[in-house]
């Protein structure tokens, strides 16, 4: 299991970059094929956060994809999408992964939700809180 992470601008792109640096990894031509575990990307959204905050801008927007390799949500190769994501601080106060992956699961309401994403949903909190512990 593991995340990519992409910037939906040029200026948001360039901003992850900045932090995948910081992070240690390096940064290829493709930064979407850059592979982090769950632990990575809770790390590399905090030092995001730190990035932003001595550039002076308040949020960047992205888009994270789970790859759940070994079937551990639904079956194995499903991929999931969350974003645009709008990753913002707040005087020191940096979003973890589970606050922005709440935030895109849960925007539409349980009326509009059917019974499978809400079972998957919550499937994948559990998934993603094991992986954090």
């Amino acid at each position: 299991m593991y995340f990519t992470i992409a910037g939906n601008t040029k200026t948001d792109k360039e901003l992850i970059k900045k932090a995948t640096k910081e992070v240690g990894k390096r940064t290829s031509f493709l930064p979407k094929t850059i592979k982090y575990s769950v632990i990575e990307t809770e790390e590399q959204l905090h030092v995001l956060g730190k990035v932003l905050e001595h550039e002076s801008r308040s949020s960047v927007k992205l888009t994270l994809t789970l790859h759940d390799t070994e079937g551990k949500i639904e079956k194995a190769g499903t991929e999931y999408v969350f974003g645009p994501l709008d990753y913002q601080i707040s005087e020191g106060f940096y979003p973890t992964l589970m606050d922005l992956i709440r935030l895109d699961v849960f925007k539409e309401t349980d009326e509009t939700m059917s019974v499978e994403e809400s079972y998957r949903n919550e499937k994948l909190l559990q998934v993603l809180e094991e992986e954090l512990e």
